[in-house]
C-alpha cells in the first residue's frame, strides 16, 4: 500500500492540471476536483499531455496486485472456513483483477461498473462473517471504516 500512495502522489504532482468541472484550471492535481482516474489519462481536461499516466498506471496495478493479495488472505482471520469466506475471497480478487484495467480509457465506465457490482458481493459475506467475529473492537473497528 505504501508504494501504491507514493507512486499514486508523484503521478498527481505530474498531473498538469484540468477537471471535468474546471477543464482550463491548469493548477495540477485537485483532491477536491479531480478523480483518482484522472492520473491515467494520456492528455489532461486541459487538453496537456499527462506526463504522469505510466506512474498512475503503475500505481493503479500495484493496487490491484496488493488487493488481490488482501483479499486471498481476509478469510483466513475467520475461525471457520465457509461458503462466505469462499465468496470474499473469489468475489474480492475478482474485483482487484478488474480493477486492475482501470486505466483502459475506452473501458472505464464498464471496469467502475463491474467494481461496483463484484466489490460488493464481496462485502456483503465479510459483514455477515464479521457479526460471528469474536473480536468485537476488530467488527467495531471494520465498521467505522
Amino acid at each position: 500500500m505504501a508504494v501504491y500512495l507514493i507512486l499514486f502522489v508523484w503521478a498527481a504532482l505530474l498531473y498538469p492540471g484540468g477537471s471535468d468541472n474546471l477543464p482550463m484550471d491548469e493548477n495540477g492535481y485537485s483532491f477536491f476536483h479531480n478523480f483518482l482516474c484522472d492520473t491515467n489519462n494520456k492528455i489532461s481536461h486541459s487538453g496537456i499531455k499527462n506526463s504522469g499516466q505510466f506512474i498512475a498506471v503503475l500505481a493503479h496495478l500495484t493496487l490491484s496486485f496488493t488487493m488481490m493479495s488482501f483479499f486471498y488472505i481476509l478469510p483466513e482471520i475467520f475461525s471457520h472456513q465457509n461458503r462466505n469466506t469462499k465468496l470474499i475471497r473469489f468475489f474480492g480478487m475478482l474485483t482487484m483483477a478488474i480493477f486492475g484495467f482501470m486505466y483502459q480509457q475506452s473501458l472505464h465506465d464498464l471496469i467502475v461498473t463491474l467494481t461496483g457490482i463484484f466489490g460488493s458481493m464481496a462485502f456483503v459475506p465479510i459483514f455477515i462473517e464479521l457479526i460471528k467475529f469474536k473480536n468485537k473492537a476488530f467488527v467495531g473497528l471494520t465498521y467505522l471504516e
